[in-house]
């Protein structure tokens, strides 16, 4: 697969990805799966190592969840749970770092400035995972300094 990242002022950002536009044109069980393949590659290509994934949960009236977990060599342990209902348009991702001592969510569909339909940004979710990496690592250096 392609990178997705570039660097800018020596740090990373995502490249221009075009969104997905088909929002309801797929089965619920096929956006936990795109999904997951771009959160997967991503934080590979950012340097976390693939750890395990849970099977989709499917409770009946209630919101479907499937869970991905990461490890990083100085990062330590990262999740991410894809979260929607069945009937649903574009979900959520939560994003948690060191653990499960940051968290994060990450709406998947947006609207366009103008625009009446609804994408799922890839390049969008992209940077914020990006940028929730950094807040938590800065948050980690902050609290290890003041505890010592």
């Amino acid at each position: 697969m392609d990178k997705r990242t570039k660097k800018v002022g020596g740090q990373r950002a995502m490249k221009k990805i075009e969104a997905w536009y088909g929002l309801n044109k797929s089965t619920p069980v096929a956006w936990f799966d795109r999904w997951e393949q771009f959160t997967t590659h991503l934080l590979v290509e950012l340097g976390f190592t693939f750890s395990s994934i849970s099977i989709l949960e499917k409770p009946r009236g209630k919101e479907w969840t499937k869970e991905t977990t990461f490890n990083h060599s100085l990062l330590g342990k990262a999740n991410v749970v894809l979260r929607r209902k069945r009937k649903q348009e574009g979900g959520m991702i939560t994003f948690y770092m060191f653990g499960r001592t940051y968290k994060y969510d990450i709406e998947t569909s947006i609207t366009p400035l103008g625009n009446q339909y609804k994408v799922q940004s890839r390049q969008d979710v992209g940077d914020k995972i990006i940028a929730a990496i950094r807040q938590s690592w800065e948050n980690q250096i902050n609290e290890t300094n003041e505890k010592s």
